[in-house]
C-alpha cells in the first residue's frame, strides 16, 4: 500500500480519517477471511496471518499507529511472546466476521467468530495496546497493562471505551467553525483538535486553502473560511469515496 510503510518509519500515527480510508479499501478483503496464524514482533507490533477463497496475506497492526495489509509476508521472530501465545491460543482458526473503527476515535474493533465470539480491539490511541474480548466485553488478553484515569486495561477488567466524541465530518467542521472562539487562537489548532481532522489534515486543508497556518480564527474573512470548507468537503469526498490503493 501506497505510503503505509513510509508512514511507520515516520513513527507518525494515523488519524480517523486515514484509518477510515484503510479499512474501507480492505474490509472486504480481511471480513470472511480466517485467522491461520498470530505472530507478536520485536517492534511490539502483531500480524494476523489471513486466508480466504480470495485472499491470502498479512494484516499487520502497529498499536498507538497503523495497520496496513500486504500480500507478503515479513521475517517473523524465533520465539513468540508470553502474551503473543496467549493472544495466538484465543483467536488461531477463527474467522473475522466484522472490521469497524470506533466513531470519532481511532480503534478498531475486529469481530472473531469460530469456537466462541471475541473482538478483537487495537488501540491506536498515544497509548497503543491491543486487547481481546469475550461476549461479555471482558478483558482476556492484551498486549500492554495500561492504567488511566477514566479507564483500566487488564485481563479479567471490564473493557471500557474513551469518552466519546463525533466523527470528523464537513457537518462536523460547519459547527465547528460557527462557534464563539477566542479570536487569537491558530485556526490550524481549531482544526486539529475541536473539528477532529488531526494535525496532517489541518494542515493540508489550509494550505489547499491558501491559508498559512500561523492564522488565527478572528483574522479570517468569511470568503477564507468558505474556502476552508470547500476544499474539505472535497477531502471528505476522497476519503469516502475515493479509489482504493490497495
Amino acid at each position: 500500500m501506497v505510503g503505509l510503510e513510509k508512514l511507520m518509519r515516520g513513527l507518525e500515527p494515523a488519524s480517523y480519517l486515514e484509518l477510515q480510508r484503510v479499512l474501507g479499501e480492505i474490509s472486504g478483503l480481511i471480513v470472511g477471511a480466517k485467522v491461520l496464524r498470530l505472530y507478536h514482533m520485536d517492534d511490539g507490533s502483531i500480524i494476523l496471518k489471513l486466508r480466504s477463497d480470495s485472499f491470502s496475506g498479512e494484516l499487520r497492526i502497529v498499536p498507538g499507529l497503523f495497520f496496513y495489509l500486504v500480500h507478503d509476508g515479513y521475517e517473523k521472530p524465533v520465539k513468540l511472546s508470553q502474551a503473543g501465545k496467549v493472544m495466538r491460543s484465543l483467536i488461531e482458526g477463527m474467522k473475522i466476521s466484522g472490521a469497524s473503527l470506533v466513531e470519532g476515535e481511532r480503534i478498531l474493533i475486529i469481530e472473531l467468530e469460530g469456537r466462541q465470539k471475541l473482538k478483537l480491539i487495537c488501540e491506536f490511541l498515544p497509548k497503543g495496546t491491543i486487547v481481546i474480548l469475550d461476549e461479555a466485553g471482558r478483558i482476556l488478553a492484551c498486549l500492554q497493562r495500561l492504567e488511566m484515569r477514566d479507564r483500566r486495561i487488564a485481563p479479567g477488567e471490564q473493557y471500557i471505551l474513551p469518552p466519546r466524541r463525533p466523527a470528523p465530518s464537513l457537518e462536523t467542521l460547519k459547527e465547528t467553525l460557527k462557534r464563539q472562539h477566542a479570536p487569537e487562537k491558530k485556526i490550524v489548532s481549531i482544526l486539529a483538535s475541536e473539528a477532529g481532522l488531526g494535525g496532517r489534515y489541518a494542515e493540508e486543508i489550509l494550505q489547499l486553502a491558501g491559508i498559512d497556518r500561523s492564522r488565527k480564527i478572528g483574522e479570517l474573512s468569511a470568503d477564507e473560511v468558505s474556502r476552508i470548507l470547500e476544499v474539505a468537503r472535497e477531502g471528505f469526498e476522497v476519503v469516502n469515496n475515493g479509489q482504493p490503493v490497495v
